[in-house]
């Protein structure tokens, strides 16, 4: 923070002073401490003609970036994606934790994330796209789905034929019977359509139910029902219709995300604002524009990094370019020690960049 910034520049003034440096702790506010983009700021404000950009630009913080996300959710989908959404909370029996309340507004949390971290890493509309074709592949190799399995209105009719059969018997243990009897709303509003979404997580709890009843009478009266209800419970989440709505949530999640994109580029464009990720590119593009370069060069030796393993990869970027046009560099971090998810820090570049260096120094020390 800037107030650990402003902290750790007196410190650095008291210890020179200590040491008799006289003339070094005069000099530390030409020093550039402060945060990566309270930085970025100085060089973008500096250099701003370089950048094609106002001289007056303003700069919108995390608070002011959340308002604007959450001030424009509302408005984003259109009523066949809130019709997806509902269709998707009844499907998947989504509830509010420790409630048995569906969760209609489940999709505005996802979204959310999914702006959050294109805020904060500045991912662009093309990224959003590959990103989007990445998580339907990464779902299809976990979920094996089968596109020949298909959940019709026979099957689900099947279904709940069997297990009204069983509830009916006598033989029936009441702790089966607990448990089959809550499934079956779903099941006969859907067949009695009373609503148009597949009950496909009723559909799942209640196979699962009848393929695991171990009463005697009941596994030898119902043994072919018993290993119907089995191949649902095995093929119901590979089934057309899960992969048909996971996949159109996909569609219309990163489609509103890349909607909520171009209006917000459009709403700091219109007002002269950047955000702290816009700040991170326009540092980037300065670190490798010659004027900048020589000015770096010419009025600083050493870059030191504290907190590295808090660093997003915009920051680690910047960091990786600074040492370069340093005569040394200093970071220093403890992996075990991230706290900073939320806004892009990755623990894993941050050991990958450690090995890299580990490999192959340059001559900085880090």
């Amino acid at each position: 923070t800037e107030a650990a910034a402003k902290e750790l520049r007196e410190k650095v003034r008291s210890t020179l002073y200590s040491k008799g440096l006289y003339e070094a702790a005069m000099n530390i506010d030409n020093a550039a401490i402060g945060t990566i983009h309270s930085i970025a700021y100085q060089f973008v404000s500096r250099y701003w003609y370089l950048l094609g950009i106002s001289a007056n630009v303003s700069i919108m913080d995390t608070e002011g970036s959340k308002f604007c996300i959450s001030q424009s959710l509302a408005s984003l989908p259109t009523e066949d994606d809130l019709l997806l959404f509902d269709t998707m909370c009844r499907s998947f029996n989504l509830t509010i934790p420790q409630t048995s309340q569906l969760d209609f507004g489940f999709w505005k949390r996802d979204l959310k994330n999914l702006i959050d971290q294109t805020v904060e890493l500045c991912v662009d509309e093309k990224q959003l796209d590959e990103a989007k074709e990445d998580s339907k592949r990464l779902i299809n190799e976990v979920m094996g789905f089968n596109n020949h399995f298909d959940i019709g209105d026979d099957k689900i009719f099947e279904l709940k034929q069997l297990a009204e059969n069983i509830l009916a018997e006598e033989a029936l243990p009441q702790t089966n019977r607990g448990k089959i009897e809550p499934k079956m709303p779903a099941v006969r509003a859907y067949m009695g359509r009373a609503t148009d979404a597949k009950p496909l997580a009723s559909i799942l709890s209640l196979a699962s139910e009848i393929a695991t009843l171990t009463n005697k009478t009941i596994k030898a009266n119902y043994a072919a029902g018993m290993a119907f209800a089995t191949e649902l419970v095995v093929q119901v989440p590979h089934s057309v219709q899960v992969k048909d709505l996971i996949e159109s949530y996909l569609n219309a999640i990163f489609r509103l995300a890349i909607q909520w994109k171009k209006e917000y580029e459009e709403f700091k464009r219109k007002r002269c604002l950047l955000d702290f990720g816009d700040l991170l590119q326009k540092f980037d593009e300065l670190l490798n524009n010659e004027e900048v370069v020589a000015d770096i060069k010419s009025r600083y030796k050493v870059a030191f990094v504290d907190e590295f393993q808090d660093c997003s990869p915009l920051q680690v970027k910047s960091f990786e370019r600074l040492s370069e046009l340093m005569e040394q560099s200093v970071w220093v971090g403890d992996i075990k020690q991230a706290i900073y998810g939320f806004r892009g820090t990755n623990t894993e570049l941050i050991e990958s960049v450690i090995g890299e260096v580990e490999q192959e120094n340059d001559g900085n020390d880090l």
